[in-house]
């Protein structure tokens, strides 16, 4: 349990959270976090399985250019531990963009038109540019690399005819340029890929295997596997005793988090108790006080399923959608 804590708090650090630690988040109208705070801590949420593989479909969607790029900078720290991230981005900057290590580029018809590294370094395009300057695209000054990339080989929805400018001078420059370069076949980039020096690199890998030979494998990455499979042995992560404590140390502590409705459920059945206790008081122990006895033993079992069956308290909902978050 110990180890698990300090993973916890581990995660809270990479992922910028340790500010919000210990706040109760989930309500909308009062939880106080902002919205790439609460993509963080859906991030968190599945790291706290520890994957080997974090798949991300367009984490920046709804956020703001500050927002976004905190969003990244804790994916990045993520993948800069270990763990390997595939990420789907929707119109990145060019901080964002060169986060990235690599890039997987599909056209219409789910079609590989580029799979490799972009660059050297972090903020570095080089080698994505390079690849595209063999085929006579240079990128303008201060261009995001992201929008480069889409307008040269047509990765978004292609134009109809009927939205194709009439005027040449009107026409795209980038698709002027593929026609002067006899690119303007579709598949031009598709197979340009795959005579690529890229596409052999990674048909090379495939082959090898995704998972490395035993002997060249070292022994903190054998560890690591070791505990993997130890987790995956049994059903769940933790013993039954484990949730069963940690279940209630987290009731107790939402009770105590709510001291209006603690209280509630202290003094109701108190003040029933006595009210209905009173009812026994100067009964005589002849037939007609049993009679009554049996009488308040139905009226108070009464009482008691109706307080049972009441409409569920709020911490109840609440609670419901604590990690549900968007």
């Amino acid at each position: 349990m110990a180890e698990k804590k300090k993973y916890a708090h581990s995660l809270l650090k990479i992922l910028g959270l340790e500010s919000i630690a210990n706040r109760v988040i989930g309500v909308n109208a009062a939880d106080g976090i902002s919205a790439d705070q609460r993509k963080r801590v859906t991030i968190g949420v599945e790291m706290a399985a520890d994957p080997a593989i974090l798949f991300l479909d367009e984490p920046t969607s709804g956020l703001d250019s500050f927002g976004a790029e905190r969003v990244m900078t804790a994916v990045r720290n993520i993948a800069g531990r270990g763990t390997s991230v595939v990420c789907t981005i929707h119109q990145p900057s060019a901080t964002i963009f060169g986060m990235f290590t690599h890039l997987l580029l599909l056209k219409k018809g789910g079609f590989t038109t580029y799979f490799g590294p972009i660059g050297k370094s972090e903020g570095d395009y080089s080698v994505l540019l390079d690849y595209f300057s063999t085929m006579g695209h240079a990128m303008k000054p201060h261009q995001n690399p992201a929008e480069f990339i889409l307008e040269v080989t047509g990765a978004g929805i292609p134009k109809t005819d009927d939205a194709k400018p009439a005027d040449p001078a009107a026409a795209d420059p980038a698709e002027q340029k593929d026609v002067e370069m006899g690119h303007k076949d579709e598949n031009f980039y598709v197979e340009a890929y795959k005579r690529s020096d890229f596409c052999a690199e990674t048909e090379k890998q495939l082959q090898a295997g995704i998972f490395p030979a035993a002997e060249k494998v070292d022994e903190e990455e054998k560890s690591r596997w070791r505990k993997i499979k130890e987790r995956l042995t049994n059903r769940y992560a933790s013993t039954y005793l484990q949730q069963f404590t940690q279940t209630m140390k987290r009731s107790f502590l939402a009770y105590w988090r709510s001291p209006e409705e603690f209280l509630q459920k202290v003094t109701v059945p108190l003040v029933l108790g006595v009210v209905i206790g009173t009812y026994f008081l100067q009964l005589n122990d002849t037939q007609q006080g049993a009679f009554q006895r049996g009488g308040l033993l139905y009226f108070s079992l009464l009482v008691s399923n109706l307080l049972g069956i009441r409409t569920p308290p709020p911490r109840l909902l609440r609670s419901s959608s604590f990690f549900v978050l968007f």
